[in-house]
């Protein structure tokens, strides 16, 4: 359960210092997001934000108007798309992201998923902004753990090869490594690069940073950690988890190396199953992450 919050000390539409953009599956993060919307309502900072959520997913005829009325009530923007638009290799979450790009007022926006928490808001919310202040900054980000991790040696396996391939990435193959579920951009460097054709998946935003000289800034500090929930691996078999899903993980790394303008071709994205989520709003699928 959440507790009644706001977040209009901490709002300003017309002149933010940072945007802040979630995409909400209504199939299944209507009441995850209330719980980043409480983390960030603690912030106490001097920085002010605009703060959209993309409100997806839904029948047209029945949109989740009671979930609406209190995002709207607590002081954010909502931007409802029933259904996202654009190529089948893209998937859901970029979609939605890009499409509240156009209604961003500022330089920057930072993109958290619905579903993760941030135990530090005043300080993680201050990096961002205060990232975007130097003109040359393109892209920043910050580290990612999980919470709701399942028990189990070869679930804590799989997340030590995962983690294994972050930092190789990052520290051998010096690609940045900004995941969905915590980074920023210039607004106009991602709008460029999406309407280029170069992104189609955000597997690959480190790599068109490197490819194109992007000044990028990581934290890896503990404050400004942004928590994701492991809820797509709830019901996933080990078995699975080192076959099926690590070679789905792979093939799509490796179409994100791949630099071209014709990236929505690559990504296999248009053969991906929907999630599907039990009355919780559980994943009861392991299909996709």
């Amino acid at each position: 359960m959440t507790k009644e919050f706001s977040l209009c000390h901490l709002v300003n539409s017309q002149q933010p210092d940072l945007a802040i953009v979630i995409p909400v599956n209504a199939q299944g993060d209507l009441d995850n997001v209330l719980l980043l919307l409480q983390d960030i309502s603690d912030y106490s900072g001097a920085n002010r934000f605009q703060i959209i959520l993309v409100v997806n997913n839904y029948p047209v005829e029945t949109p989740p108007v009671n979930h609406i009325s209190r995002y709207r009530a607590a002081g954010v923007e909502i931007l409802e798309l029933p259904e996202l638009t654009g190529h089948a290799g893209i998937p859901p979450g970029l979609k939605a992201r890009m499409a509240a790009l156009d209604f961003v007022k500022c330089r920057a926006a930072v993109f958290f998923d619905a579903d993760c928490r941030m135990p530090h808001p005043t300080v993680c919310l201050d990096w961002y902004a205060e990232a975007f202040k130097d003109p040359l900054t393109q892209l920043a980000y910050t580290k990612i753990a999980y919470f709701n991790w399942p028990p189990g040696v070869g679930m804590w396996l799989w997340l030590r090869v995962h983690y294994l391939w972050r930092w190789t990435k990052r520290n051998v193959l010096r690609i940045p490594t900004p995941q969905g579920a915590s980074y920023a951009m210039d607004r106009k460097v991602k709008k460029e690069l999406y309407d280029g054709g170069y992104l189609a998946d955000e597997t690959a935003i480190g790599r068109l940073a490197q490819s194109f000289s992007h000044k990028t800034v990581y934290n890896g500090s503990r404050p400004c950690r942004i928590l994701t929930d492991a809820r797509m691996y709830e019901n996933a078999k080990p078995l699975r988890m080192f076959t099926v899903y690590a070679w789905r993980r792979i093939r799509i790394n490796i179409a994100s190396m791949m630099v071209r303008n014709d990236s929505a071709e690559h990504t296999g994205r248009e053969h991906d199953e929907p999630h599907l989520y039990d009355s919780d709003g559980r994943r009861v699928d392991v299909n996709e992450a």
